[in-house]
Formats: C-alpha cells, sequence, structure tokens
C-alpha cells in the first residue's frame, strides 16, 4: 500500500511558565504551567527541495516540511537558586527546573496535545495549557511530559540550545553541604562565562543551528531550528562553605525560530490513525464527567 503524503502538517510548541522550587512527596502545591507559545498552530507544507546542508543529509529520507511564514517563539530556562534542606534527598527533591519547550507536529483538524491528566487540586483533564503539581515529580511522571528531562519523549524538546552548551542540564551546579543539605548555584561553565562577558559588552549573544530529534535513538520526526540567546540572569550565591571562582547564572532565554520539519512516513502512519484514539479519549472523558457528577450527587443525598 503506497502511503500518500499529506499536503500540509500543523505544528504547536508549549513553553513552561515558573520558577524553580522544591517539592516533598507529601505536597500537592502548585508548581508551575506548560502554555501555547503559538498564537495559532503553525502550518507546515511539503517541501520538493532538495537538502543541500550536510547537517540535514542525516534526514535524507524523511519527508520534509517548511513553515508556511516565519515561525518563532520565545522560551527561558530557570535553575534553582537557594538551599535544599538534607531530607529532601529522602522524601522530595527540585521540581521546575530546566523545563524546557515541546514541539509537536499533528495532521489538520487533529489534537497535537490529546493527553488526559489524573485529577489533582483543581486541574484541568484536558490542556493546553498544562498544569503541573510537586506530586507529578513525585509519582515520576503525569501522563503528558516526565517532568524530569527524557529525550525519549513525545515532543521534540531543546538540549543544548546555546552556543558551546553540551546539555542543558549538565552545568547546572550544586554544592553539598556537611549536614546533608545543597545549595543550588545555577549554571556554572565556560559557555556561561563566555555569554556574560557578551552581554556585560553590549554584544550579540550569538546562535546556534539544531536539529533537534523526538527520540534519542531511532527518532521518527525532527525539527531544525535557529535558537538564538537573547538575555542572560547573572547570579551569585552568598555565603558558601567553599567559594565559587565563577560567574554563574540563574536563567536563560532563547528565541526559537523553525526552519523546517523532518517527519518518516512511519510517523505520518502514526498521525493518521491518532484520530481513533481521540474518538476514544473523548468517550473516557465522558465517562469520567458521569462517574465524577454521580459521586457528588451521592455525598449531597
Amino acid at each position: 500500500m503506497t502511503l500518500t503524503a499529506p499536503p500540509q502538517l500543523l505544528l504547536s510548541a508549549l513553553t513552561w511558565s515558573g520558577q524553580p522550587t522544591t517539592w516533598e512527596a507529601s505536597s500537592e502545591n502548585f508548581v508551575g504551567t506548560y502554555r501555547e507559545a503559538l498564537a495559532t498552530t503553525a502550518e507546515l507544507r511539503k517541501s520538493v527541495s532538495i537538502l543541500m546542508d550536510r547537517k540535514a543529509q542525516t534526514y535524507a529520507n524523511f519527508l520534509e516540511y517548511v513553515p508556511s511564514i516565519p515561525t518563532t517563539f520565545d522560551y527561558s530556562r530557570h535553575a534553582l537558586i537557594g538551599v535544599v534542606d538534607a531530607y529532601l534527598a529522602y522524601d522530595g527533591g527540585v521540581a521546575g527546573e530546566n523545563m524546557p519547550p515541546w514541539t509537536r507536529i499533528c495532521l489538520p483538524g487533529r489534537r497535537p496535545w490529546p493527553e488526559r491528566f489524573q485529577p489533582v487540586s483543581d486541574r484541568p483533564l484536558r490542556g493546553p495549557p498544562f498544569m503541573f503539581y510537586e506530586v507529578d515529580w513525585a509519582q515520576g511522571g503525569c501522563g503528558l511530559i516526565n517532568p524530569e528531562h527524557n529525550l525519549d519523549g513525545p515532543g521534540v524538546m531543546f538540549s543544548p540550545d546555546v552556543p558551546e552548551q553540551f546539555d542543558t542540564g549538565r552545568d547546572i551546579l550544586y554544592q553539598h553541604r556537611v549536614d546533608g543539605s545543597a545549595v543550588g548555584l545555577g549554571w556554572h561553565a565556560n559557555w556561561v562565562t563566555t555569554l556574560l562577558e557578551k552581554q556585560d559588552r553590549g554584544l550579540s549573544l550569538g546562535e546556534r543551528i539544531e536539529v533537534m530529534v523526538n527520540a534519542k535513538k531511532n527518532p521518527t520526526w525532527a525539527s531544525k531550528f535557529v535558537l538564538s540567546v537573547t538575555e542572560l540572569h547573572p547570579h551569585d550565591f552568598e555565603d558558601l562553605e567553599e567559594p565559587i571562582h565563577s560567574r554563574g547564572i540563574s536563567e536563560y532565554s532563547v528565541r526559537a525560530t523553525i526552519l523546517r520539519v523532518f517527519v518518516k512516513p512511519e510517523e505520518i502512519v502514526c498521525l493518521k490513525a491518532q484520530k481513533e484514539d481521540e474518538n476514544e479519549d473523548e468517550d473516557e472523558d465522558e465517562d469520567y464527567e458521569e462517574d465524577e457528577e454521580y459521586a457528588i450527587n451521592e455525598m449531597e443525598y
């Protein structure tokens, strides 16, 4: 059976809104939200061009799509600055740190993010926006995106995204204390020093061209981006047991411009099968709402 490639696809992007914090296993405090980064989903049209650059030749057996109009979005990453109490090493941890943007493709008329959450506090079952609570970190995932970074996730995420950076989480520094606690110090690395010096002098912070994949092994689709650093937030934590002889940052911001999207034929097959799954999910939503309404009526009675 010959696969007919759709002439158009849609691309959606989610970006994180929220500051890093610490979490406890028994807490359901709100942490942050993944929101739509684009005013509308970006329309991608099938391209007939030949891949000329060497980096994209890896995806020569993929279908190629390009944005119908120039498409950009902004995002920021945050690192925890402050003390993490010793007991959290056994009954908690850090939440909302270094949260990446996510992108996903779908066919026109389909939902790019069809996932449903388990009920927590006043969280809606569907999104976006998708609200995250401490319990999501305690349970190691929440049905949409595991809060801990995992390149084998359901959409394309971004790492690395800054010039000279090897990995977004590798250079986040924690200083451990004798009492078992730790101090979050933000990002410390050569690329941090270089970019801070440029920012101090009012120079451009540079950009990075990357092909981001949806899986570390055997990716089925990928996106090529220009990632331009727009701002850094320097931060130096005081009263350290051991002084740090480098400058650090607590946050940096990036503007992402979508250049191309590469899609394997088998991914197109999965996208076409998504409608049936969505219908099943909608039926389950109706069943859940009926059960919830019944439970409320029983309580009132």
